[in-house]
């Protein structure tokens, strides 16, 4: 399929997972059973299998949203996240490995900040909205309970 120019997007439709890493994960994951291969997700171009599915799902999910999103570039939609490089399951890695390791090492946030549409809405790991989303939230859940 990704040979075939398939395209790749990811989301949480049923809400049990809010984490693009995991669906991409899982992506590849699911794919190794299937073949009973590894690296599924790498190819000619790009041989590192999380910067392929980083890559490709920003690209699809732009697509699917028919925004200029997905990539820096001039024109495009400043949407941006920056990883903790001193977290434990990043340390050390540079370029290519960093998103493999980002993709591929666990279920621990290491991301330290968001930007979106260039204001930056998440620091050091912190919504700049959290408690005020974390109220809304919370109530919403207790009057469905009721």
């Amino acid at each position: 399929y990704l040979g075939s120019a398939g395209r790749i997007g990811v989301g949480s439709d049923s809400n049990s997972s809010v984490s693009p890493v995991e669906e991409l994960r899982w992506l590849e994951y699911g794919q190794r059973l299937i073949s009973r291969g590894r690296n599924i997700a790498a190819d000619s171009t790009q041989a590192h299998v999380g910067r392929n599915l980083w890559e490709r799902s920003c690209r699809g999910g732009a697509q699917a949203l028919g925004k200029k999103t997905g990539m820096i570039a001039e024109g495009y939609r400043a949407d941006i996240i920056v990883l903790d490089s001193g977290h434990p399951g990043l340390v050390g890695r540079q370029k290519d490995t960093l998103l493999d390791s980002f993709i591929f090492s666990g279920n621990t946030n290491p991301v330290s900040d968001v930007i979106c549409g260039g204001e930056r809405v998440v620091e050091n790991g912190c919504h700049s909205r959290q408690d005020e989303i974390l109220r809304a939230f919370s109530k919403v859940i207790r009057s469905l309970s009721e």
